[in-house]
């Protein structure tokens, strides 16, 4: 088992705030936006070629992300509530749950849109690791309900283990952390990363989830351009009036959350589909 060596975000916070001064600086949004910067030009550094291969941040093997769209419900032939399902699995196996108080992403950009206070739910041993100052743990129930808040309130999940999130929250790299974020179009740091990523390392280490499927209903679109506007990755693009989805497309599903005219669907159409999804998730 790997020993924390190097003090993450969280624990330089917590040391702030033991300082009156220093405190009100943390949640001031123009410095927390300095930080986000900071952190994505560190991303387009750890990626040029070389160092994308030796550093944990960028490392393919260790840093797939998975969208699990933000739909409650996917059209298949069980008729089950697909994305749900797979998150639920992980809480259910999970030996300790935390739920950070805050989204940072949010808070910083002093969101309108969405909920500050829909933080990130983390599962794993190595939660244990956290300091506690804002965070707090959670039973099952309370995870799942965490869960239904984020699907309810429009925002698809990233959920892996980016190795980004054991630097941030202090938690050596041991594997046994298993990150749930709720990302806006509008403020998610993750979104900004994967637009500063090279083209080749995109579709790799942001991925779709297999099986899934997304088709556009050509008769009910009017061709109003609202998912194409809305497609972070930039993965839709207008042709004839129609929407293209090109194939490195996440399967974040807001596309369709925004389509107006019910155009766009989500669907999967292999019956293992949650099952193999849930192997493969454990074993990265």
């Amino acid at each position: 088992m790997k020993k924390k060596y190097v003090p993450g975000l969280f624990d330089f916070m917590n040391i702030q705030s033991k300082n009156p001064i220093l405190e009100k600086m943390l949640f001031y949004p123009p410095y927390m936006q300095y930080g986000f910067r900071v952190l994505t030009r560190l991303f387009k550094l750890f990626n040029m070629p070389g160092i994308n291969k030796i550093h944990p941040w960028v490392q393919t093997e260790k840093n797939k992300l998975f969208v699990i769209p933000v739909k409650e419900s996917l059209e298949d032939s069980q008729d089950v509530t697909v994305p749900y399902q797979i998150v639920e699995s992980f809480i259910e196996k999970s030996s300790c749950r935390i739920i950070v108080d805050f989204c940072a992403c949010r808070t910083a950009h002093v969101c309108k849109d969405y909920p500050s206070d829909l933080g990130c739910l983390l599962m794993g041993e190595d939660v244990r690791e956290i300091p506690g100052t804002w965070t707090r743990s959670v039973t099952k129930e309370e995870a799942r309900e965490h869960v239904r808040k984020g699907m309810e309130s429009g925002l698809p999940c990233f959920a892996g283990k980016p190795r980004i999130d054991n630097y941030i929250f202090g938690v050596p790299d041991n594997g046994r952390m298993f990150s749930v974020c709720f990302c806006c179009d509008c403020c998610c740091l993750g979104n900004k990363i994967i637009n500063c990523l090279p083209p080749d390392r995109k579709n790799v280490q942001f991925s779709r989830l297999e099986g899934l499927k997304i088709t556009v209903d050509e008769e009910k679109c009017t061709g109003c351009n609202i998912c194409a506007e809305k497609c972070v990755p930039h993965q839709i693009t207008m042709k004839d009036g129609r929407p293209h989805i090109f194939e490195d497309c996440q399967g974040c599903g807001r596309c369709a959350t925004y389509c107006h005219q019910d155009a766009i669907h989500l669907s999967v159409e292999n019956p293992d589909f949650v099952d193999n999804t849930i192997k493969f998730l454990e074993n990265m």
